[in-house]
């Protein structure tokens, strides 16, 4: 499974399709709904997490982390590294 952890805001510049958009905000300040990562869990599932560069990325993964969600994955240099890797092909 794929995350977005980018702002609403920062969606408009594109995504990885089929990632599922859960903003940092959300995650670090304990709000919202959970449930889509949260069911990943008690997986063997790897999760990838993203963001714009991939600094928010660890932030999320260290704070997803103490909720006992395992196999999370930052990806290195976000969103822009994706796209950067499209382009070059």
């Amino acid at each position: 499974e794929i995350f977005d952890v980018r702002e609403q805001e920062e969606l408009k510049a594109g995504t990885i399709p089929n990632a599922i958009h859960l903003p940092l905000s959300i995650i670090l300040n304990n709000e919202g709904d959970f449930s889509e990562i949260l069911k990943y869990k008690s997986s063997y599932k790897k999760i990838c997490i993203y963001c714009q560069h991939g600094f928010r990325g660890i932030q999320a993964i260290t704070k997803l982390s103490t909720f006992g969600i395992e196999n999370l994955h930052n990806l290195t240099g976000g969103y822009l590294s994706w796209c950067s890797t499209l382009l070059n092909k």
